[in-house]
């Protein structure tokens, strides 16, 4: 094999990225002639055709600092494994305990990580402490994804709060938090949620598993002593054909079991939250 060709193989099973710590110079020095890889920190090259792969250019910031992890929304998108072009001036966010001048392209958040975890192959921090540090500046929206895909619960994001005690922005990642202990599967749900509880309407549980004529259901908000179901419809999981048959279906189980049903949008949360207070407080009433 032609010493070009063993280069490409030596960067193929790296995925794209090599760094004169772990690999031979002279298989660098071919790929660098070729120019088949580029130089994107002191020491460590990336695959031409990877340039704006966005996980590959995190795995090279991490080989360029071993010590560290992705950080903030650089390891949301490691975790999503986030497919969008990595951009020319975007900044790569890690972290790691020792101090020291960040690669070009790179910002370093000092700090210690007990627990690293490994998504889609690149080390950063538990998912909980992730969504729980960008919290303030993303209003929550990783910690929704993280509990609706699974890969935290409400108490872990609960366990993970303490961490940043003595930082900024703490109130806010609290209320963001606690906001989860009633266990929303959605953005939608926990807005909705905290009308409720602005307004005082308490005696509801959230995504509990309710059995109806053989079916299985898991309402947004249920008030069980009521009978009454409360849903928010968001439209990216509301708004496919095949969605609108099946929510249609469910409710007519739910409504011949002898439930009645309210459904409320984004666009009526944000509009007319207390209207929305006013019906499920009338549907209350008469029961």
């Amino acid at each position: 094999m032609d010493p070009h060709r063993r280069a490409l193989e030596v960067l193929r099973v790296n995925d794209g990225v090599l760094s004169f710590r772990r690999h031979a110079r002279a298989t660098i020095n071919t790929l660098l002639a070729a120019e088949s890889i580029v130089r994107v920190h002191p020491g460590v090259f990336v695959d031409a055709e990877l340039l704006t792969s966005r996980l590959t250019r995190y795995a090279a910031a991490l080989e360029a600092r071993p010590a560290s992890v992705l950080w903030g929304e650089s390891a949301v998108a490691a975790i999503t494994a986030d497919q969008s072009p990595f951009g020319p001036r975007e900044k790569i966010r890690i972290a790691q305990a020792e101090a020291g001048r960040p690669p070009s392209g790179v910002s370093i958040h000092r700090r210690r990580i007990t627990t690293i975890r490994r998504f889609n192959g690149l080390r950063c921090p538990s998912a909980a402490l992730v969504a729980v540090e960008v919290a303030p500046r993303d209003n929550g929206r990783a910690a929704d994804l993280f509990v609706r895909e699974g890969l935290v619960t409400p108490g872990e994001l609960m366990e993970a709060l303490p961490e940043f005690d003595n930082g900024r922005d703490q109130q806010t990642r609290r209320r963001i938090m606690v906001s989860y202990a009633d266990n929303p599967w959605s953005g939608g749900e926990r807005e909705l949620q905290n009308v409720l509880r602005a307004a005082g309407l308490t005696g509801w549980v959230a995504n509990v598993v309710l059995r109806v004529g053989g079916f299985t259901y898991y309402p947004d908000l249920l008030f069980e002593t009521a009978m009454l179901i409360v849903e928010f419809d968001g439209f990216a999981v509301h708004g496919t054909r095949q969605a609108f048959e099946s929510d249609r279906i469910r409710q007519n189980h739910l409504v011949l079991a002898g439930y009645r049903v309210l459904r409320y949008t984004w666009r009526r949360l944000q509009d007319d939250p207390a209207g929305i207070v006013a019906e499920i407080q009338a549907a209350l009433e008469r029961f």
